[in-house]
């Protein structure tokens, strides 16, 4: 079981992961300059209806795959896993996001016939239960937040199924359109505080104080901007409900129910 302390990803504490295995929160300027970062990110932080949410089969996938784990160790979802992330197996994909958040060198990992992968180097076992511990981990780090909008629901009939697939796609399209780069968070970041954040300071962080920051300042900002309605004489009072102060509602959320 992963245990870590809530200031340990503030702060940036290595984690231990195992007796000889440990795990490094990567820096902004790591996610800006490694390559394939999404590629060691995305696939493990990805529910399988996440994945399949734009085909009809999502259901059926989802029944089949309930997540990474079970899709690398089939045949079949192994090679779809593959085709979605231009690689050659779904596989080849763990075992590099592996080696990456671990800092274990790649070749130490084998793929066991009892649905395990060992790493000789650290003679670390990973099964199914540890490497979904290992996923949740890295949701808390690079602050995953599934847009539920983009998920199909359950159970449709064939003309909510085509319903569905234009929704998807507009959102997609919308998503896309409106999305900010890392380059945008950083220059924002930089000067949204009430003095200003050097860039050389910012590419320091890591990534998991960066989005929590980023957050954070996203809350306050609207936040103010509510009480610049509420002041204004034509805003009615009757209608404002109770607001809480932006401090009392932001908090550090955490995927991972064993923090100390």
């Amino acid at each position: 079981m992963i245990k870590y302390n809530k200031v340990d990803l503030l702060f940036g504490k290595k984690i231990k992961l195992a007796e000889n295995v440990g795990f490094e929160i990567p820096t902004v300027e790591d996610m800006c300059y490694i390559d394939n970062f999404g590629l060691y990110t995305q696939p493990l932080v990805t529910t399988t209806r996440e994945m399949f949410s734009a085909h009809r089969e999502v259901d059926a996938y989802e029944a089949k795959f309930p997540n990474v784990w079970q899709m690398v160790f089939d045949e079949e979802g192994n090679q779809i896993l593959g085709q979605m992330y231009a690689v050659e197996s779904g596989m080849n994909i763990i075992i590099e996001a592996l080696s990456f958040w671990t800092k274990l060198h790649i070749d130490s990992f084998k793929v066991l016939t009892n649905k395990k992968i060992i790493n000789e180097q650290a003679k670390w076992v990973i099964d199914e239960k540890v490497f979904l511990e290992f996923c949740e981990l890295i949701k808390d780090v690079t602050n995953h937040q599934v847009n539920e909008e983009l998920v199909a629901p359950r159970n449709m009939s064939e003309r909510q199924l085509g319903v569905w697939e234009k929704l998807y796609k507009g959102r997609m399209r919308k998503l896309q359109k409106g999305s900010r780069t890392i380059g945008d968070k950083i220059l924002i970041l930089s000067i949204s505080m009430d003095s200003y954040i050097p860039i050389n300071e910012i590419r320091k962080m890591t990534i998991f104080h960066f989005n929590k920051l980023y957050e954070a300042i996203s809350e306050k900002e609207s936040y103010e901007a509510m009480w610049d309605i509420k002041m204004s004489p034509k805003f009615d009072s009757k209608n404002s409900g109770d607001s809480k102060h932006w401090k009392e509602s932001f908090k550090l959320r955490y995927k991972n129910n064993n923090m100390r």
